[in-house]
Order: structure tokens, then sequence, then C-alpha cells
């Protein structure tokens, strides 16, 4: 159930023009998620979690999520999403560069 949550969650703050009351209301819900003690079983879906928080406006260490989402890539390196999100984190670190690798890889693992 946690992935379709967060599969829309992840849609709603992709425009990084969400309004101010929308931000919270996502926070909200991101709040919600991440207390139930069942998410910290998936490890990629907690970290997605905290990028969407980050995403709406709350932030986060970002030098640390991507750590994780490199540990997450090296237990599921079928994983497409992990490496767009560890793209997406770095990205938001101000590391375009970095973000080439990632990005590169799972163009090349989705065709």
């Amino acid at each position: 159930e946690f992935r379709r949550v967060l599969f829309h969650l992840w849609n709603r703050v992709q425009s990084n023009e969400e309004s101010i009351s929308i931000k919270k209301q996502i926070l909200n819900e991101c709040n919600e998620i991440i207390t139930n003690t069942s998410i910290k079983d998936n490890r990629f879906l907690l970290n997605k979690l905290k990028l969407i928080i980050h995403k709406a406006g709350k932030p986060m260490n970002l030098s640390l999520l991507a750590e994780e989402f490199e540990a997450v890539a090296k237990l599921e390196p079928n994983n497409i999403d992990v490496y767009i999100c560890l793209a997406e984190t770095l990205i938001h670190e101000e590391k375009p560069d970095d973000a080439i690798m990632p990005l590169t890889f799972a163009l090349t693992r989705s065709e």
C-alpha cells in the first residue's frame, strides 16, 4: 500500500510549483506515513518518502539521503526508481554532474 501512496505523493511534488497549502497537506500526509513503523521495513520507500518531504519544503540532509539511495542501489540494482531518486537527490544537493551517472544507468536499465 505504501508504494501506491508514495507514487501519488511523488507525482504531486514534481512541478515544484505547489502552493504553500498543498505543500503543507503533502507534508501532513508524509508525517502520517513516516510514523508508521511498517515503512521502516522498506529502506527504499522510507528514503523516497524523505525525498518527497524535502521536495515539499522541509529540508533533509541530502548528503545522507544520497548515501542511503546508493546503499539501496547495491541491494536492489534492478530497481530503476532507486537511481532516479538518487539522481534527483543529487540535483537538489546542487550536484547535477553527479546525477548524470545514475540517470544514465536508469535509462540503460529501462531499455
